[in-house]
Protein backbone atom coordinates (compact mmCIF):
# COMPACT_ATOMS: atom_id res chain seq x y z
CA UNK A 1 0.00 0.00 0.00
CA UNK A 2 1.27 3.35 -0.80
CA UNK A 3 1.07 6.26 2.14
CA UNK A 4 -1.26 9.37 1.59
CA UNK A 5 0.15 13.19 2.61
CA UNK A 6 -0.83 12.91 6.31
CA UNK A 7 1.16 9.40 7.26
CA UNK A 8 -2.15 7.04 6.75
CA UNK A 9 -2.12 3.79 4.42
CA UNK A 10 -4.15 4.51 1.30
CA UNK A 11 -6.58 2.28 0.64
CA UNK A 12 -5.84 0.08 -2.63
CA UNK A 13 -8.89 0.79 -5.28
CA UNK A 14 -10.60 -2.35 -6.54
CA UNK A 15 -12.13 -0.16 -9.44
CA UNK A 16 -12.30 -2.10 -12.59
CA UNK A 17 -12.76 0.51 -15.71
CA UNK A 18 -13.83 -1.14 -18.94
CA UNK A 19 -12.86 0.49 -21.62
CA UNK A 20 -15.53 0.53 -24.63
CA UNK A 21 -13.48 0.87 -27.50
CA UNK A 22 -11.04 -2.06 -26.60
CA UNK A 23 -14.27 -3.72 -26.04
CA UNK A 24 -15.43 -2.82 -29.94
CA UNK A 25 -12.11 -3.61 -31.51
CA UNK A 26 -12.17 -7.17 -30.30
CA UNK A 27 -16.27 -7.87 -30.91
CA UNK A 28 -15.26 -6.63 -34.20
CA UNK A 29 -11.82 -8.82 -34.44
CA UNK A 30 -14.27 -11.80 -33.69
CA UNK A 31 -16.75 -11.20 -35.99
CA UNK A 32 -14.86 -10.94 -38.94
CA UNK A 33 -14.37 -14.71 -38.34
CA UNK A 34 -17.88 -15.75 -36.90
CA UNK A 35 -19.72 -14.27 -39.81
CA UNK A 36 -18.00 -15.96 -42.53
CA UNK A 37 -17.89 -19.18 -41.10
CA UNK A 38 -21.81 -18.94 -40.55
CA UNK A 39 -21.98 -18.03 -44.01
CA UNK A 40 -19.87 -20.99 -45.26
CA UNK A 41 -22.02 -23.35 -42.79
CA UNK A 42 -25.44 -21.91 -43.67
CA UNK A 43 -24.78 -22.34 -47.48
CA UNK A 44 -23.24 -26.12 -46.85
CA UNK A 45 -25.84 -27.21 -44.77
CA UNK A 46 -28.88 -26.00 -46.61
CA UNK A 47 -31.16 -28.30 -47.10
CA UNK A 48 -29.02 -31.16 -46.13
CA UNK A 49 -30.72 -33.53 -43.66
CA UNK A 50 -27.57 -36.15 -42.74
CA UNK A 51 -23.58 -36.55 -43.68
CA UNK A 52 -21.98 -33.62 -42.55
CA UNK A 53 -18.74 -35.44 -42.85
CA UNK A 54 -16.48 -33.63 -40.40
CA UNK A 55 -16.63 -29.95 -41.88
CA UNK A 56 -18.78 -28.82 -38.98
CA UNK A 57 -16.26 -29.80 -36.53
CA UNK A 58 -13.50 -27.78 -38.47
CA UNK A 59 -16.55 -24.65 -38.00
CA UNK A 60 -16.95 -25.65 -34.45
CA UNK A 61 -12.97 -24.91 -33.85
CA UNK A 62 -13.11 -22.13 -36.44
CA UNK A 63 -15.44 -20.74 -33.79
CA UNK A 64 -13.93 -21.23 -31.05
CA UNK A 65 -10.90 -19.76 -32.12
CA UNK A 66 -12.83 -16.42 -32.72
CA UNK A 67 -13.59 -16.28 -29.51
CA UNK A 68 -10.50 -16.03 -28.21
CA UNK A 69 -9.26 -13.83 -31.63
CA UNK A 70 -12.14 -11.37 -29.82
CA UNK A 71 -10.65 -11.57 -26.41
CA UNK A 72 -7.06 -11.42 -27.49
CA UNK A 73 -7.61 -8.02 -29.57
CA UNK A 74 -9.39 -6.64 -26.37
CA UNK A 75 -7.05 -7.43 -24.32
CA UNK A 76 -4.04 -6.01 -26.35
CA UNK A 77 -5.66 -2.51 -26.36
CA UNK A 78 -6.27 -2.65 -22.20
CA UNK A 79 -3.13 -4.87 -20.99
CA UNK A 80 -3.74 -3.73 -17.52
CA UNK A 81 -7.31 -6.03 -17.77
CA UNK A 82 -6.73 -8.62 -19.97
CA UNK A 83 -8.77 -11.09 -18.53
CA UNK A 84 -11.72 -9.16 -18.19
CA UNK A 85 -12.01 -7.20 -21.03
CA UNK A 86 -11.08 -11.04 -23.08
CA UNK A 87 -13.81 -12.45 -21.64
CA UNK A 88 -16.57 -9.41 -22.00
CA UNK A 89 -14.98 -9.37 -25.89
CA UNK A 90 -15.32 -12.93 -26.34
CA UNK A 91 -19.11 -12.58 -24.99
CA UNK A 92 -20.04 -9.74 -26.91
CA UNK A 93 -19.07 -11.45 -30.08
CA UNK A 94 -21.34 -14.41 -29.38
CA UNK A 95 -24.16 -11.92 -28.37
CA UNK A 96 -23.84 -9.85 -31.47
CA UNK A 97 -23.53 -13.42 -33.36
CA UNK A 98 -26.54 -14.85 -31.49
CA UNK A 99 -28.79 -11.36 -32.03
CA UNK A 100 -28.37 -12.16 -35.71
CA UNK A 101 -28.78 -15.76 -35.79
CA UNK A 102 -31.80 -15.61 -33.78
CA UNK A 103 -33.49 -12.61 -36.19
CA UNK A 104 -32.67 -14.00 -39.60
CA UNK A 105 -35.22 -17.28 -38.92
CA UNK A 106 -37.76 -14.83 -36.70
CA UNK A 107 -37.93 -12.74 -39.79
CA UNK A 108 -38.35 -15.64 -42.30
CA UNK A 109 -40.78 -17.49 -39.77
CA UNK A 110 -38.38 -20.29 -39.46
CA UNK A 111 -38.13 -22.51 -36.51
CA UNK A 112 -34.84 -21.08 -34.68
CA UNK A 113 -33.14 -24.61 -34.59
CA UNK A 114 -31.54 -24.51 -31.34
CA UNK A 115 -32.45 -24.45 -27.44
CA UNK A 116 -31.40 -22.80 -24.40
CA UNK A 117 -28.58 -25.34 -23.38
CA UNK A 118 -26.74 -24.69 -26.84
CA UNK A 119 -26.88 -20.63 -26.07
CA UNK A 120 -25.81 -21.47 -22.81
CA UNK A 121 -22.86 -23.69 -23.76
CA UNK A 122 -21.77 -21.63 -26.24
CA UNK A 123 -21.45 -18.48 -23.79
CA UNK A 124 -19.96 -20.42 -21.47
CA UNK A 125 -16.76 -21.27 -24.37
CA UNK A 126 -17.07 -17.55 -25.62
CA UNK A 127 -15.91 -16.44 -22.19
CA UNK A 128 -13.24 -19.26 -21.51
CA UNK A 129 -11.92 -18.87 -25.22
CA UNK A 130 -12.15 -14.93 -24.81
CA UNK A 131 -9.92 -15.35 -21.57
CA UNK A 132 -7.98 -17.94 -22.82
CA UNK A 133 -7.05 -14.85 -25.83
CA UNK A 134 -6.72 -12.35 -22.89
CA UNK A 135 -4.29 -14.48 -21.43
CA UNK A 136 -2.54 -14.97 -24.29
CA UNK A 137 -2.35 -11.14 -24.86
CA UNK A 138 -0.98 -10.27 -21.56
CA UNK A 139 2.01 -13.20 -21.91
CA UNK A 140 3.09 -11.17 -25.08
CA UNK A 141 3.32 -7.92 -23.29
CA UNK A 142 2.10 -4.18 -23.44
CA UNK A 143 1.51 -2.58 -26.89
CA UNK A 144 2.08 0.75 -28.00
CA UNK A 145 -1.06 2.26 -28.00
CA UNK A 146 -1.13 4.87 -24.89
CA UNK A 147 -3.89 5.44 -22.77
CA UNK A 148 -4.14 8.66 -21.14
Amino acid sequence: MTERDDGQAAKPSARLVIDVTALRRGIVGGLVLIVPISLIVALVSHHRRSGYGGWLFVAFVAILYAYATAGYGAARTRPDTPLAHGMLAGLGAFLVWLLVRLAVPLARGDRIGFGIVAVATNALFAVALGALGGLFAARRGPTAIRHD
